[in-house]
């Protein structure tokens, strides 16, 4: 019994470990990483710890399954609802990366001609994707505004809504990307803000500082007089465990769309659940009710689209 314990005695150690670094993220861009990996070390906890108490190592076993619960208290805000949504969202917005090298652009344009919503806010956005995006979506949604890049950091907006404007941002100095912001004038006289993002990936510990001074632009930006009724959409590239994430929500004023609304993931590197990562998300202000969230089907891209409705 003891040998074969010990291959799970080490997954639930490595799994210790990631967790614990991942508490210091805050420090260095390698033990930010271990943060975005929290699911994954509570499904191996979860696992190895029935195992380990089947094989009668039960301390193993206890400590595997006490550490694990106590980390799905992290998970609580995505499936308690602060408060009712029970009513039609007068507004549709739908938020995807769409994988510049993705060559299914028929997937990802039927995928918005079926949802349609009122704003698309795209990510990855090269000039072959924005000539077939203008033809197919231009009538319908005909206030749009794209940023191509040869990267993957092409960006767009586009509106069923007149907007007042729409201009390009750089949130961040070091390894700039784009974002688009725009002021929507609402047919009830209200204003609503659309913030297109797409912060830098934190590979190494340069782009790591981009993509924390480029939340940190963020949530500077959006204090002005339409922060009650600013949605700020996109590929973030960091999942709401990170310290950078929770301060970005923090000094923003803003709150996740997805709370209340179930744990999704909505970027898989390959097609299995459990190895996904929740990247993508659609932060609200204060006056915005969010009456409906979704995630879309997959349409040739590394990501889910999301799919909110609101008022």
């Amino acid at each position: 019994m003891k040998r074969v314990a010990i291959p799970f005695q080490f997954i639930a150690s490595l799994s210790l470990a990631v967790v614990t670094a991942g508490f210091f993220g805050k420090w260095n861009w390698l033990l930010d990483l271990c943060s975005h990996l929290r699911s994954q070390a509570v499904f191996a906890l979860v696992v190895c710890g029935v195992l380990l108490l089947a094989l009668e190592r039960r301390r193993w076993g206890v400590v595997c399954l006490v550490v694990a619960l106590g980390l799905t208290a992290t998970l609580w805000p995505f499936y308690f609802p602060s408060g009712s949504a029970t009513r039609t969202g007068t507004y549709r917005l739908l938020s995807l990366n769409v994988l510049a090298i993705n060559p299914a652009k028929d997937k990802v344009i039927d995928f918005i001609l079926e949802t349609d919503p009122d704003f698309i806010l795209l990510q990855e956005t090269r000039a072959s994707w924005i000539e077939s995006l203008d033809e197919a979506l231009g009538e319908t949604w005909p206030y749009h505004k794209s940023y191509a890049r040869l990267d993957y950091f092409g960006i767009s907006i586009y509106s069923k809504i007149p907007w007042a404007c729409c201009e390009l941002k750089p949130f961040s100095k070091l390894y700039s990307t784009p974002s688009l912001d725009a002021l929507i004038e609402l047919p009830d006289g209200k204003r609503l803000r659309l913030i297109a993002v797409h912060p830098i990936s934190p590979m190494n510990n340069d782009k790591w500082k981009s993509r924390n001074l480029h939340f940190e632009g963020i949530a500077e930006a959006v204090q002005t007089p339409e922060h009650g009724r600013t949605i700020v959409a996109g590929d973030f590239n960091c999942t709401p465990w990170s310290y950078w994430f929770r301060r970005l929500i923090r000094e923003s004023g803003l709150r996740d769309a997805m709370e209340g609304q179930g744990f999704h993931v909505t970027w898989l590197p390959i097609p299995i659940g459990i190895f996904g990562l929740p990247i993508d998300h659609v932060l609200v202000g204060p006056d915005i009710q969010v009456t409906g969230f979704a995630v879309g089907p997959y349409v040739g891209s590394d990501h889910r689209g999301l799919v909110v409705e609101f008022e």
